[in-house]
């Protein structure tokens, strides 16, 4: 959700930003509540990466995870990159975080 309307406004002022933004929370919002209960909201893979080597999550059960969280970012990109062909790309790079060539 983050990354389509980053797809589909840019950062490129305070209004956009403040959209793209809300789109995150929102996104992250309603997946944790739609899979808590069915991976008690393991919705980060470095935090089940980091549960697996804390013992309090089994190895398999976190692989699982991991897998399917993987699978799921890149069905994601996937489906973004259907819907936002590279010229209706306002970010010219699917959403993704990058350095800014002018910082440093």
């Amino acid at each position: 959700v983050g990354c389509g309307t980053a797809c589909g406004y840019g950062a490129s002022d305070g209004e956009t930003r403040l959209c793209v933004a809300f789109a995150f929370g929102m996104g992250i919002l309603v997946l944790a509540y739609a899979v808590v209960h069915l991976s008690g909201g393991h919705i980060n893979g470095a935090v089940t990466f980091s549960l697996v080597l804390g013992g309090a999550l089994p190895w398999h059960q976190g692989a699982l995870h991991l897998a399917s969280q993987l699978a799921g970012s890149l069905f994601g990109a996937g489906i973004l990159a259907a819907v936002f062909p590279c010229e209706l790309d306002v970010t010219g790079n699917l959403g993704s975080n990058v350095v800014n060539p002018n910082f440093g």
